[in-house]
């Protein structure tokens, strides 16, 4: 008997859709589908974005990242970024139609994707921190300025995972979902970078300010927890991983890793 999971995902299924969004539908199927059945999912998917992947392929993919296991040295986790991307959209997207053979699987995934998500980004945040220093210290201010924006998304995504919600990996809608926490102390933190940001001063040290708010919304789910965050976040050469489980931070000069 042929069964499929379907969802509704991308910016609907985070209520950040706009006028101009399109409709993205994800389907997970256990075999081809009788006549019947994609005519049903034809007419209901009519006029949408609809990415599908196969039970075969979702077994598959879980028996792979149950191997996952967390680097301390922030690099890449060993899976593919669109099989990645598309799990994460079901995760988090509304289902509209059920099938216990997939929901289970489904359901045991989520805890491995969290901690597979928490890796990608801080790796993510780690490369683009370096970038930005780079062009800070050689005083290459308007291509800081150009980037320092996706420095932002990143740590508001290390912000997420860190207190384990599972993200959509496009950072687009990652501020929607930032504020849909009504997190007071983020929400400070976001307004304070973006006063300093529309200032646009371009000195060395205006520009290192900015970087220092962005680390420390990177931290803000762990801020409270020794004097040591805090040498972290003033120091332009030492940047944050934000693994969970861990207390980790790399000097950029150096690539020493340092647990805190």
């Amino acid at each position: 008997m042929a069964g499929l999971a379907l969802f509704i995902g991308g910016s609907k299924a985070l209520g950040a859709d706009t006028k101009t969004s399109d409709v993205d539908y994800f389907i997970i199927k256990t075999s081809s589908l009788e006549d019947e059945l994609q005519f049903i999912v034809s007419q209901l998917t009519k006029e949408a974005d609809i990415e599908e992947r196969s039970l075969d392929w979702l077994v598959s993919f879980y028996e792979k990242v149950k191997d996952f296991k967390i680097r301390i040295d922030g690099k890449h986790p060993a899976i593919d970024y669109w099989d990645l991307r598309f799990i994460s959209r079901v995760l988090i997207g509304k289902q509209l139609v059920f099938c216990e053979q997939i929901d289970s699987i489904l359901e045991n995934i989520t805890g491995y994707i969290t901690a597979i998500q928490n890796q990608f980004v801080s790796a993510n945040f780690l490369n683009k921190y370096e970038d930005l220093l780079g062009l800070c210290l050689d005083n290459r201010f308007e291509e800081f300025y150009l980037e320092i924006s996706e420095l932002l998304k990143f740590a508001l995504q290390v912000s997420l995972v860190k207190r384990n919600q599972i993200i959509e990996l496009n950072s687009k809608w990652i501020l929607f979902q930032i504020k849909q926490e009504h997190n007071l102390e983020l929400n400070q933190l976001i307004n304070e970078f973006y006063k300093h940001f529309y200032s646009r001063k371009f000195e060395k040290m205006s520009l290192l300010y900015l970087m220092r708010i962005v680390k420390t919304i990177a931290l803000a789910s762990s801020q409270k927890e020794d004097e040591l965050t805090a040498k972290v976040i003033s120091k332009p050469e030492i940047c944050p991983l934000g693994i969970k489980g861990y207390k980790v931070a790399m000097n950029i000069f150096t690539k020493d890793i340092m647990i805190l």
